[in-house]
C-alpha cells in the first residue's frame, strides 16, 4: 500500500488510488483521522511538495521512502519530490502502549543513503534511533535547518497523538505549574498520581499528590450526590485533616491547589524518599530484630496518639502507608490518610473500609451498630508489629477469629513485647489500649524520655473508648509458654519458624489503591 503525503489513511486494508496532488497554500489541511495514532508534520507551512501524513490503528509499523516503480509497493507513504529521502528509507514504528510513561516509537533507517536525522542526532543506514513525540525528523544528510529559522524541506514535527493529549491534560495545572515544575513519577493508583515537584522559588522538592480530571471515581454513595460531588467532598475533607495535622511523624501538608473545574486538585507534600515500611521488610529474608521493630513502633505510635488527640481516625494503618527516610536509622511517618476522618462520638463511623488485613474485628463484621471507634486504629498497629516481629500475618484462619499467639514464643519475642501486642491485639474494643496509653508502655519505655513529635497542642479530648461492646471472640488467646529450643536469639536474624507468611498480596483487595489510599463512601 502506497499513501500520498497529501492523503489522510483510511483503513490498514484499503489502498490509496489518488496520485500525489500538489496543494495551493491557500488550502486547509485535511483533518486528522480518527484512529491516528502520530503524525509527521512538516516544518515548512504551505510547501506543495509536502503535507502531513497520519499514522492510523491499527497498523504500528509504516516504512517511507521516495518511491519508485521498483520500490513504491515497498513503501506506505511516499515523498516523490523530497530528493535526499532514499527509495525505501526507513520505518517508524510504534509499540502500541498508549501511557504516556512506556509508549515508544522508533525509527529504523533502510537504505538511507543520507541517513536520517532525529533532533540533533545523526544515525546510518539499518541503524536505529528512539523518537520522541515534538522531535525534529530530517530525512537526510543535514540536521534539518539551512538557517536559524529556515527549515529544510525534508524535515517534519513527530506527533504522538495519545502522548499530546496527556500532556494537555497535565498543563490543565496551571496554578500547581505557576509555583512547581513538575517531572518525573513516584507512584500511581486508579484515581491518583503522585510525581516529584520542584518549587520554582525555594528550590525545594515535594511530592504532589495529582487527583481529579479524567480519573474522578464513579460515586458509590446512595442517594443524588454525583461522582464529581462526592469527590469534591472525599478531597476537601483529606485536604482539612492534613492542614490539621503537624507532627515530626506524619508526611507534612505544604499547600493544595485546585484547578477552574473545581474537581482538579493537587496536593503538595513532604517528600519522604526512602520508601515504604513494607518494602523495607521485604529487603529481608528474617523479621526485624526486637530493637528495630520498638523504634519504629513507637515512632507511629507517637504520630497516632497526635492524630487521634487532633480528633482525626486514620482507617487505612498498614505498611504501605508508613513511609521512611533516608536516614540511618530510617525515621517512619505515617502517609495517606485518603479514608480519615474527623471522629464525632455522637456521629460514630459505621463504613466498612480500608484494608482486610488490618482492619479491626467490629469493622470486619460489620455488626457493630452503633459505629467504632479511635482503637479500630490500634488493633491495624497490632497487626503491623506482629508482621515486623514475626514476618507472619498474625491470625490462624481466613476470618481473622483466632490470634497464633504462639508465633510470638516461637521467635523469641521477650514478655514485653508480647503483652504489648496482648493490649492492641484485643477483641473487646473497650479493653483495647488507644495509642496515648501504648506509647506508655514497658516495652517501649527507652524511647518515653525522647523529645515528642508534637509540635501543635492537642485540641480534641483522646477518645479510648468503644461504642460497641462487641466482642468477636467470648475465649481469650494469649501466649502459652513453651520450650524455645533453637527459636532464633533476640540479638539475631535466624530461620523464620513456621507460620501464615505475610505478603503484600494479603493487604490488597479489588479496590484497593496501593500507596495512595482507598475511597470508600460514608
Amino acid at each position: 500500500m502506497t499513501v500520498s503525503p497529501n492523503t489522510s489513511l483510511k483503513d490498514d486494508s484499503q489502498e490509496s488510488t489518488q496520485p500525489t496532488q500538489e496543494r495551493s497554500q491557500s488550502e486547509q489541511p485535511h483533518p486528522l483521522h480518527r484512529d491516528a495514532w502520530g503524525s509527521l508534520i512538516p516544518c515548512v507551512a504551505g510547501n506543495p511538495s509536502v503535507s502531513r501524513v497520519d499514522f492510523v490503528k491499527p497498523k504500528l509499523k509504516y516504512i517511507i521512502g521516495r518511491g519508485s516503480r521498483k520500490s513504491e509497493a515497498q513503501c506506505d507513504i511516499t515523498f516523490p519530490k523530497v530528493k535526499e529521502l532514499s527509495r525505501v528509507h526507513c520505518t517508524i514504528e510504534w509499540n502500541g502502549d498508549e501511557s504516556a510513561a512506556t509508549s515508544q516509537v522508533i525509527v529504523t533507517n533502510r537504505e538511507a543513503t543520507f541517513g536520517t536525522w532525529v533532533g540533533d542526532e545523526h544515525f546510518g543506514r539499518y541503524e536505529h534511533k528512539f523518537a520522541e513525540s515534538g522531535d525534529r525528523i530530517t530525512f537526510g544528510s543535514c540536521n534539518g535547518e539551512l538557517g536559524r529559522d529556515t527549515p529544510h524541506n525534508d524535515s517534519f514535527i513527530l506527533r504522538i497523538w495519545h502522548v499530546e493529549r496527556q500532556k494537555v491534560s497535565s498543563l490543565a495545572r496551571r496554578r500547581l505549574g505557576k509555583v512547581y515544575d513538575v517531572s518525573k513519577e513516584l507512584g500511581r493508583g486508579s484515581y491518583a498520581t503522585v510525581k516529584m515537584a520542584l518549587h520554582r522559588k525555594e528550590g525545594i522538592q515535594y511530592a504532589v499528590k495529582l487527583l481529579g480530571g479524567k480519573a474522578v471515581p464513579k460515586t458509590r454513595r446512595r442517594g443524588s450526590r454525583t461522582a464529581p460531588d462526592s469527590f469534591k467532598i472525599e478531597l476537601g475533607r483529606e485536604v482539612e485533616i492534613l492542614k490539621a495535622l503537624q507532627h515530626d511523624h506524619i508526611v507534612q501538608f505544604k499547600e493544595h491547589f485546585v484547578e477552574d473545574d473545581g474537581v482538579t486538585t493537587s496536593i503538595v507534600l513532604e517528600l519522604v524518599s526512602g520508601g515504604d515500611l513494607e518494602a523495607y521488610l521485604a529487603r529481608y529474608t528474617y523479621p526485624l530484630l526486637e530493637p528495630e521493630a520498638k523504634r519504629f513502633t513507637y515512632q507511629i505510635c507517637s504520630a497516632l496518639s497526635y492524630i487521634h488527640s487532633m480528633g482525626v481516625i486514620h482507617r487505612d494503618l498498614k505498611p504501605q502507608n508508613i513511609l521512611l527516610t533516608k536516614d540511618i536509622p530510617p525515621i517512619a511517618k505515617v502517609a495517606d490518610f485518603g479514608l480519615a476522618r474527623f471522629f464525632d462520638p455522637l456521629s460514630a463511623p459505621q463504613t466498612k473500609c480500608g484494608t482486610r488485613l488490618f482492619v479491626a474485628p467490629e469493622i470486619l463484621s460489620g455488626t457493630a451498630r452503633e459505629g467504632y471507634s479511635m482503637v479500630v486504629d490500634s488493633w491495624s498497629l497490632g497487626v503491623m508489629v506482629f508482621i515486623m516481629l514475626t514476618k507472619n500475618v498474625p491470625f490462624e484462619d481466613e476470618a481473622h477469629k483466632q490470634i497464633d499467639w504462639g508465633q510470638l514464643i516461637d521467635h523469641n519475642i521477650t514478655d514485653e513485647g508480647q503483652t504489648f501486642l496482648n493490649t492492641l491485639l484485643e477483641y473487646t474494643p473497650r479493653q483495647r489500649a488507644p495509642p496515648s496509653r501504648a506509647c506508655r508502655h514497658p516495652w517501649l519505655q527507652e524511647y518515653q524520655s525522647e523529645v515528642s513529635g508534637l509540635k501543635r497542642k492537642s485540641t480534641v479530648d483522646q477518645v479510648s473508648g468503644s461504642l460497641s461492646s462487641l466482642s468477636l471472640n467470648k475465649e481469650t488467646h494469649r501466649p502459652i509458654k513453651r520450650a524455645r529450643g533453637s527459636a532464633p536469639k533476640s540479638s539475631e536474624r535466624g530461620s523464620t519458624p513456621t507460620g501464615r507468611t505475610y505478603r503484600s498480596s494479603y493487604t490488597v483487595d479489588e479496590e484497593e489503591i496501593p500507596g495512595l489510599g482507598q475511597w470508600r463512601d460514608e
